[in-house]
């Protein structure tokens, strides 16, 4: 026996009789002290590229050493005997230690690698000694965290294992010995996690091995790439025992072996234990050529934006290489529609993806739809061309105003921050008030940003006049927001730190301009979805409280009583992101009161908001996560469509040319009046999207605008300037016309009630706007305004008179010189827009027949298929072009008032088993309201009402309000 051997003994817990998982399987004896060591003269050099350390000598400068917030001892060389290993501590967050390779040798040259081998072992030996929640192992991706001094602590954004070992593009294996102390029910108290990309995947049963036996256990994990396709296998051996595969080939798409920085942590909890290393040992084998190809087979623009087509590396290596492109004459012909271009790209080691900009040829002809071709050859180096080298562009053209639309030629300057000066405002938050006039704000933040105030803002787009709000005591920032019943605006949560949410919660009141604080909330919420509910209440869900510790209880602020209730059922169901949505999930209405969750995480699920609240997953859509993609609900009966966004990648840092994952092109529809809903792939967008924002338009087509097609968190190198159109009916996306400045990261849109959409640029206030380096993403403090293609299609109806208010299922009359022209009539709610997602839009198309002055028209009958609020309301003509809107608002009321002998007999519309009370005042203006019978709750949607002697008066003016 060598001297870093470790001896047998018993281990303390019965093995499990059952062996449920697929996943696991006995293997071969494998006498524990047989095994000869790895090494056992400290850390070298083996094998195609690796490492090892038995302990035996010191915890050498190879190593990174970590305690989380800095409290309690680093980790530590233990001798026991003649053994030397390394020993980790575990238990509360302040006693916490990790331990990471530093691989910045130039052994490898890392980062350059990525991809450069078809397998990844790493082998080691470990032991815990008492009760806690286990260890956590990561093989980071190092073109994401870097070679050397990014170990994850609390706070760290991006990467953590002191609860689950998840990492953005890697691979995290939980070895877990106490079930349920992170706040989610866990498979049992002796199991393994399976994680990739911030993604819990899998919870397999360690089976005969004792993973708290206190003696030692080898582990072997092993990720390899064949033919394609990446699989993790895991294996484990007791002291004098048998080999057991508890994790067999499980296939990860999306993954590619990556030159790892491997990292093991304690993992923290409410009980303390000890875990201790030995024999670590990393290896990188089977080589992987270098090969260039094409990111997408197909690329499009328009005739005025450049052609933006990405080529990607595939394979590593250290040095640097070149391929050459051309395009080739199509339909579309060099010279005369397009830039005919040749040259060379050049990637150096680090690089993973670069951009070809093919500049088109504009001009005023109105083209049809052409192609052309571009081609790759000749790579340098030995490396090759993988996949298809040559790649199909297709050219819109988007001159035709008609079809495309147009955007203003003034781009609208935002006000300047009052606080130190410096850029305009950047509107995060972009609000469509009753007025017309927009509710914006960005961020309070004296210092990272130059000084901007983050106090709301109003501005009068037609008039180009900006105005002030009142100040609130906190930062609004993040916060959510939906339109209530009454036409006040609920603003939820807020900003304390980049993570970590405010509690608060407010209501703003347009026709005031004021601010009013209410209760605060269970805790903070960063990036919470506010939605409003049919009788009127508001559900606030998901948001962070810290960085990693996500607000899990959602809340119902109850109008009536102007009280929480929190469900707290619904808490105890509710997991952590990537499985959750931790930030802004989209969230909708249903017909039948539930709130239906479509993403951006992979499930989909209902919530019954309800009592204490209940979750139902419903279906499962294409991609693992749709980081600032972007939902609608298109149909008032519960059709949703999502598309754009991608799994996270990396932290902020991540640029262009190092991230790999694509912005999403695949949009998806989801028809929630079917009896087993499913998500179904429609057509794709012509380009993929990042921080797209989409619009519902008067004639129920949706817009999407803003974003970048590049790979990356906020790359305006792959500004997406054209929007696009999906018309429901066919499906289809159709381009349009292109902006003139980048929307990405916190840019908007909403539709205004002239039908035209206003965006935002985006970034943070007060960056330099030529500064994209994270955390600033540059600032465009700057609007834009898009004329849809129906401005152009011919003369506008137009509203004359219309109600500011009405009631479900009332019938009530517009003024319309145009009344016999009208085909339609749309009702769609006003825009509150943040991170991506217009919170509550929607869309009814309302019944309705000509009368002598106008149109008389059908309020919706159903709060839950239109929430109360404030609408715009849209008259069409046959060529589907909209009036400019009335903007009034739906609710509880009084649908009529009829006398019957002495008495009044009142209809009223609410919600059923919502509690209501009707009063009434014989006199003008009211100084108080006297009730009719005691508050009740509705069994119908429409109540008759008896005022006994209510007939008998001059006058009589009734209300109906909701009560507790």
């Amino acid at each position: 026996m060598t001297a870093n051997q470790h001896t047998a003994t018993t281990g303390r817990k019965a093995c499990a009789a059952v062996f449920a998982s697929v996943f696991l399987a006995l293997v071969f004896l494998f006498p524990f002290g047989a095994r000869a060591d790895f090494n056992t003269n400290g850390l070298s050099v083996i094998g195609g590229g690796g490492y090892f350390t038995d302990f035996d000598n010191q915890l050498n400068g190879k190593f990174e050493c970590q305690q989380n917030d800095i409290v309690g001892p680093p980790p530590t060389i233990t001798t026991e005997g003649q053994n030397n290993f390394v020993r980790l501590t575990g238990g509360a967050a302040g006693n916490v230690t990790s331990l990471t390779y530093d691989l910045n040798d130039g052994q490898l040259g890392f980062g350059a690698n990525f991809g450069a081998y078809n397998r990844v072992t790493t082998d080691f030996d470990f032991q815990i000694t008492g009760l806690a929640d286990g260890f956590g192992f990561i093989l980071f991706d190092t073109t994401v965290y870097g070679p050397k001094e990014i170990v994850p602590r609390a706070g760290f954004t991006g990467a953590q294992v002191y609860q689950e070992p998840t990492a953005t593009n890697s691979l995290g294996i939980g070895f877990d010995i106490h079930q349920g102390t992170e706040g989610r029910t866990e498979l049992n108290d002796n199991h393994l996690s399976l994680h990739f990309n911030n993604e819990l995947l899998l919870e397999v049963d360690a089976g005969p091995v004792d993973l708290n036996s206190g003696t030692w256990i080898h582990a072997s994990v092993v990720l390899r790439h064949i033919n394609g396709v990446s699989d993790v296998s895991v294996t484990l051996t007791p002291v004098q025992g048998i080999t057991t595969t508890v994790i067999a080939n499980y296939v990860i798409g999306n993954l590619i072996p990556y030159e790892s920085r491997p990292h093991w942590g304690g993992r923290s909890g409410v009980l303390s234990a000890v875990v201790d290393l030995d024999n670590l040992n990393v290896q990188y084998s089977e080589a992987v050529p270098v090969s260039y190809q094409f990111g997408f087979t197909n690329f499009a623009t328009v005739e005025s934006v450049p052609a933006y087509i990405y080529v990607s590396k595939v394979g590593g290596g250290n040095m640097t290489n070149t391929v050459d492109f051309s395009t080739i004459n199509g339909s579309a012909i060099g010279g005369i529609d397009f830039v005919a271009t040749n040259g060379t790209m050049t990637f150096n080691p680090e690089d993973r993806i670069q951009m070809l900009q093919i500049p088109m040829i504009n001009d005023a002809v109105i083209d049809p739809t052409k192609q052309f071709s571009v081609s790759l050859g000749n790579a340098s180096g030995g490396a090759t061309i993988s996949g298809t080298n040559t790649v199909v562009v297709t050219l819109f053209d988007d001159d035709d105003t008609a079809t495309v639309g147009r955007w203003d030629t003034h781009v609208y300057p935002m006000p300047v921050n009052t606080e130190n000066g410096g850029s305009g405002i950047v509107p995060i938050h972009l609000v469509v008030l009753p007025s017309g006039n927009l509710l914006m704000w960005d961020r309070h933040e004296a210092t990272a940003f130059g000084g901007s105030d983050g106090d709301p803002k109003l501005w009068d787009p037609i008039g180009n006049v900006f105005g002030e709000t009142p100040t609130v005591t906190y930062d609004l920032f993040c916060a959510g927001h939906a339109w209530m019943g009454d036409g006040r605006l609920f603003v939820p949560g807020g900003h304390i730190k980049d993570g970590e949410g405010a509690p608060n919660a407010s209501i703003y009141h347009p026709g005031s301009n004021t601010w009013t604080a209410v209760p605060n909330m269970n805790g903070g919420r960063w990036y919470p979805t506010a939605t409003t509910l049919a009788n009127g209440d508001i559900l606030v869900e998901a948001g962070t409280m810290k960085i990693g510790q996500d607000n899990r209880e959602a809340q119902v602020w109850q109008v009536a009583s102007e009280t929480w209730r929190t469900l707290t059922n619904a808490g105890n169901q509710h997991g952590s992101y990537p499985i959750w949505a931790d930030y802004y999930p989209f969230m909708y209405q249903l017909t039948d009161g539930r709130v239906f969750c479509a993403g951006p995480q992979q499930m989909a699920r209902y919530l019954d908001p309800t009592g204490l609240g209940t979750w139902t997953d419903v279906a499962i859509s294409s991609l693992s996560y749709r980081d600032y993609g972007t939902s609608v609900m298109y149909d008032e009966s519960g059709q949703v469509m999502i598309t754009g966004g991608n799994p996270r990648e990396g932290a902020f840092a991540i640029t262009a040319n190092t991230a790999t994952i694509y912005p999403s092109r695949i949009a998806e529809v989801i028809d929630l009046t079917q009896p087993t809903p499913a998500w179904r792939r429609v057509p794709e967008m012509n380009i993929g999207r990042r921080h797209a924002t989409s619009t519902i338009l008067p004639d129920g087509n949706v817009l999407v605008t803003g974003g970048s097609s590049s790979p990356g968190f906020n790359t305006s190198v792959g500004a997406a300037l054209w929007s696009e159109l999906w018309d429901p009916t066919t499906e289809q996306w159709t381009p349009m016309a292109a902006a003139s400045i980048y929307n990405g990261y916190h840019c908007n849109a909403v539709l205004l009630p002239d039908g035209r959409v206003v965006t935002t640029g985006g970034g943070h206030p007060n960056a330099p706007e030529t500064d994209v380096v994270p955390p600033n993403f540059g600032s465009l403090p700057f609007a834009e305004i898009y004329s849809p293609y129906y401005l152009f299609n011919g003369p506008r109806p137009t509203i004359t008179t219309a109600p500011d208010r009405v009631t479900y299922g009332e019938s009530f009359q517009i003024g319309t010189p145009d009344g016999e022209q009208i085909a339609a009539v749309s009702f769609i709610r006003l825009g509150a827009s943040t991170h991506a997602f217009n919170q509550n839009q929607r869309i009814n198309f309302l019944s309705f027949t000509n009368t002598s002055s106008g149109l008389l028209i059908e309020a919706p009958q159903d709060p839950f298929i239109c929430p109360p609020g404030p609408y715009m309301l849209f008259i069409l003509n046959s060529n589907s072009v909209p009036s400019v809107a009335a903007v009034l608002k739906i609710g509880m009321g009084i649908l009529s008032v009829t006398p019957q002998g002495n008495d009044n007999v009142i209809n009223v519309t609410t919600v059923t088993n919502n509690n209501y009370q009707v009063e009434y005042s014989d006199v003008v203006p009211v100084l108080s309201w006297t009730t009719v019978g005691g508050p009740a709750a509705a069994v119908a949607q429409n109540t008759i009402v008896t005022d006994i002697g209510g007939a008998l008066a001059t006058n009589r003016f009734y209300r109906v309000r909701q009560v507790p």
